[in-house]
């Protein structure tokens, strides 16, 4: 991308090479591309969804759009927006199982476990009134794709972890969700995560 906008001094065109989780290109990314493309009609989008952590060098992608931490030190995050992770179950599945009340209650519940991209499986972290806390829970049923986990939660299997980039958190309807005071949710940062700040994409980000 880089070389496709060096020496640019009017609307960006050339190719972009776009990586993402499937449900946040579906629901999120996939939107704001489609925005972008007709304000730039030269500019060609490629978007790839993963459920993994993708190598940008090495796979040739110039950005990443991820939820949580950027661990590796050469890449730069530029926050698009805070994201909060939620417990949430289905109306059905808390009647019959009750209403966790502590970390500790959940290892009497079934877990809905979602691989999701390079995090710990089975591991969900999670701010109360205490802090950070970090707990290991276990179910019956898994996946790594998160469609299929959160049909599970819909059908009553089990408490499933979701994250909104939304000030709005759900409350009625399909899910029931846990309140602010509990220890139901931990901060993350939802950003475009590109090898160099470059100026061009940092315009380009900046826009959306």
């Amino acid at each position: 991308m880089a070389d496709s906008f060096s020496g640019m001094t009017g609307e960006p065109r050339g190719l972009i090479r776009i990586s993402t989780s499937l449900r946040l290109g579906r629901e999120h990314v996939s939107p704001i591309l489609s925005l972008l493309r007709q304000h730039y009609g030269d500019l060609d989008i490629y978007l790839e969804l993963l459920d993994r952590r993708v190598d940008l060098l090495g796979e040739s992608f110039d950005i990443d759009v991820r939820v949580g931490d950027v661990q590796e030190p050469h890449l730069i995050a530029h926050k698009i927006v805070d994201s909060v992770r939620i417990l949430c179950a289905s109306p059905d599945y808390l009647d019959r199982a009750g209403v966790p009340r502590s970390l500790g209650e959940l290892a009497q519940h079934d877990c809905l476990l979602f691989r999701d991209r390079d995090r710990g499986f089975g591991v969900w972290r999670m701010s109360g009134p205490d802090g950070d806390e970090t707990v290991k829970v276990t179910g019956p049923i898994a996946s790594n794709h998160s469609d299929i986990v959160t049909q599970w939660a819909l059908d009553g299997y089990g408490l499933l972890s979701r994250f909104y980039c939304s000030s709005r958190l759900p409350g009625e309807g399909d899910f029931l969700c846990g309140g602010k005071e509990s220890h139901q949710r931990k901060p993350l940062l939802a950003a475009a995560v590109t090898s160099c700040r470059h100026r061009t994409c940092d315009t380009l980000l900046a826009q959306q």
